[in-house]
């Protein structure tokens, strides 16, 4: 992967989901995510509070809200 002009090792798989919007309400969201049943579901983008209820409603599924540098591994 090449980001600002540098390859990028990338140890990761990287999906493309088109046709959805960025702005997808919750029950969207929410029914998205138990359709595909992931092994893991990462939360990045949200206040604080509102990403920690969404994981709360996605239990018993696994769920990660990263700190700014953190590494996650299944």
């Amino acid at each position: 992967m090449n980001i600002f002009g540098d390859d990028i090792a990338v140890r990761a798989q990287i999906h493309t989901i088109n046709g959805f919007s960025a702005h997808a309400d919750r029950d969207h969201l929410l029914a998205w995510q138990r359709a595909i049943n992931p092994e893991l579901t990462v939360l990045v983008h949200g206040e604080s509070a509102a990403m920690e209820s969404f994981a709360k409603t996605l239990s018993p599924a696994r769920v990660e809200m990263p700190r700014h540098g953190q590494t996650i591994t299944l």
